[in-house]
């Protein structure tokens, strides 16, 4: 099928691109791409347009059904061949042994056909074939003369079809054009649904005929699979079911080599704040052994419940060599995996200069490197996807505010949990957060000590077995490094009252020595009323306190910080006072040096224009000496000598 670009339709009219555009867009022609890559399906186009194409030559008349040569039609059937099922190839070759029956018996066609169905030629072939007619032999002996006696002749018509033309062979281009545009879409609309809008398209002249639902449904169930799930289930699932994971090896890891986290929902309710809820864990989870090494509970995934979980792990069993994570926004952040700021620092010589700085997030000191892999893609993280089930079969199953996942799996007892919860008789069946907390933290000692898998490498061992026996010597995590790993870094310019984050100021003694510089503030997310100042480098300068100046009901108390603050505020400028140079003795500033240029108070005035005298005042004979040593040196020379 020919497609045509505008700019070929637009010179065959003798029209410019967008009268065409407006014309395509008002009759709704049919057409594949977008943008600058459109191109028309000729099915599409209306009579006139396809006489100007065929007459510029754009296009070819159509030729009549059934013109087809000899070479296109054995080539046909070599294709059909080399593509039918295997049931059909068994066909073509109990077909070729009865020819060879027919040829070796020297009978008629007739004759032949009559013995064969009488069961006289070959009973087990006839079993096998079922009776034929005359017509249907000759068509086999055509077929094998044409195929140059091979098997591809005797292959039944229908894969020969189904091979040359595909499932929707009696659709036409523009009928199939309109059902893939309406059928791959991300809402999913069935096959139902299509032909219900292809009938429309009928009804409105845009299709010439409507094929049988049977049709459609075939020619849509036909559609390859990866094509179909691209545009209907969306390009993150069709990555995951189409595009290959890596087939992880046991042998090759040893404890905390890799490790994985994810988010799962429990399929059950809890009440938390007053609410109720389905509540999310986040878990960390050694590849090799299995092991949990860290968990967070929290009623909605995020950065925070991944920064928890890691930093559990790296308190109990050291430092990681690679963590393997989904492509999920919350594994993205800029807090687990920092981010560069542009820093204004000062050299040794104090000038200052606009450096790149990048601020390592959470992942830095709990992993060596971070790996994602696509969402959905839960073969690349080992046995995580199994905990998620485990934790859904032996934990949310045994609450009595188990909801299942779907429709199919819930309960017909707590189908009206939602209405029901609200009664009070209801409610007191509800955990609270902090009893499921407790029943979680219990179910994951269980499986890390009680569970025995015998999946590849655990060989009945329990996960903290197979820890315990395989694990190395950990990389220890010094406790000030995970509390950094917990802050939210921060580039801020110091004022007088500090560093003002979030409309909060944090200020310390220690910032006075920097106030108008860049520093890094990195909040602690577990104690957000103290603050931890870096320079560019990453080196601690201070830890400043929250609403320091803060005015309070003790107003005395607040003006005795401020008096203290601005105490130390002037200790700090007579401390760097201390280096000051001192200039020799018997300098003069240029200030002082002008002014000995200036007349003496004894000093006779200047003569009033007219006045008679020859005498000469002391101020104009030193102002001409000077003159006349300025006309010899440059300015600055003539200054130093001064």
């Amino acid at each position: 099928m020919n497609e045509l670009s505008t700019t070929a339709i637009a010179t065959a009219l003798g029209t410019s691109r967008q009268a065409v555009m407006q014309r395509a867009e008002a009759e709704r022609w049919l057409c594949r791409g977008e943008g600058r890559s459109l191109r028309w399906l000729p099915q599409g186009l209306p009579q006139d347009v396809l006489a100007r194409l065929i007459g510029n030559g754009y296009l070819e008349p159509e030729k009549p059904h059934g013109h087809e040569d000899a070479e296109q039609s054995r080539m046909a059937r070599e294709r059909a061949f080399l593509e039918a099922r295997d049931i059909d190839r068994e066909k073509a070759q109990l077909r070729a042994a009865l020819i060879g029956l027919y040829q070796g018996s020297g009978s008629r066609v007739q004759d032949f056909v009559v013995a064969y169905n009488a069961g006289r030629v070959n009973p087990a072939l006839s079993g096998a074939l079922g009776p034929i007619s005359q017509a249907t032999f000759y068509r086999w002996l055509q077929g094998w003369e044409e195929a140059g006696r091979s098997l591809a002749g005797l292959v039944p018509r229908y894969a020969e079809r189904r091979a040359v033309q595909g499932s929707g062979a009696s659709l036409s281009d523009l009928v199939k054009g309109y059902a893939e545009w309406l059928y791959l879409k991300p809402q999913r609309p069935t096959a139902g649904h299509v032909y219900r809008a292809l009938a429309a398209l009928r009804d409105e002249g845009r299709i010439p005929e409507l094929p049988s639902y049977a049709t459609v449904l075939r020619y849509l169930q036909g559609l390859p699979p990866t094509y179909v799930a691209f545009w209907r289930e969306g390009r993150s699932r069709w990555s995951a079911d189409f595009n290959p994971y890596i087939e992880r090896s046991m042998e090759l890891y040893r404890p905390m080599d890799l490790v994985t986290s994810d988010h799962v929902m429990i399929d059950a309710v809890v009440e938390y704040q007053g609410r109720l809820i389905r509540p999310w864990l986040t878990t960390v989870q050694d590849f090799r052994s299995g092991l949990v090494l860290g968990m967070c509970p929290c009623p909605t995934p995020s950065y925070l419940s991944i920064t928890v979980s890691l930093f559990l792990m790296a308190s109990r069993y050291g430092k990681a060599k690679i963590l393997t994570v989904d492509n999920g926004k919350d594994y993205r952040g800029q807090f687990l995996n920092g981010k560069t700021m542009n820093f204004q620092s000062f050299t040794e010589d104090g000038f200052p200069e606009e450096e790149e700085v990048y601020a390592a997030g959470a992942y830095a000191a709990c992993v060596d490197e971070v790996s994602f892999t696509w969402v959905y893609a839960g073969q690349s993280k080992g046995k995580h996807e199994r905990i998620h089930g485990i934790w859904q079969e032996y934990l949310a199953k045994e609450l009595a505010t188990y909801v299942g996942s779907n429709t199919r799996d819930c309960p017909e007892e707590t189908k009206l949990l939602w209405r029901g919860a609200a009664a009070l008789e209801r409610r007191g069946k509800v955990p609270t957060w902090d009893e499921f907390v407790r029943i979680l933290a219990a179910g994951l000692d269980w499986w890390n000590s009680s569970w025995r898998g015998t999946g590849k490498g655990m060989e009945g061992r329990t996960p903290q077995e197979v820890f315990d026996e395989l694990a190395p010597e950990p990389r220890t995590v010094s406790r000030e490094l995970l509390e950094l790993a917990l802050c939210r870094s921060d580039k801020r310019r110091v004022r007088e009252n500090g560093v003002r984050v979030d409309g909060v100021n944090y200020w310390a003694p220690e910032l006075q020595r920097y106030v108008g510089r860049d520093v890094l503030v990195k909040r602690p997310l577990a104690a957000p009323e103290t603050a931890i100042i870096c320079d560019a480098k990453g080196a601690l300068l201070c830890r400043a306190e929250a609403n320091y100046f803060a005015e309070t009901e003790d107003t005395t108390a607040t003006i005795e910080r401020r008096k203290k603050a601005a105490k130390t505020n002037l200790e700090l400028v007579g401390e760097l006072s201390k280096g000051r140079i001192a200039p020799p003795e018997g300098m003069r500033s240029i200030g002082e040096m002008y002014r000995a240029r200036l007349p003496k108070d004894d000093a006779p005035l200047p003569l009033a224009a007219g006045a008679e005298g020859d005498a000469v005042s002391g101020a104009a004979t030193a102002d001409a000496e000077w003159n006349a040593r300025a006309k010899d040196h440059d300015f600055i020379d003539f200054l130093g000598q001064e």
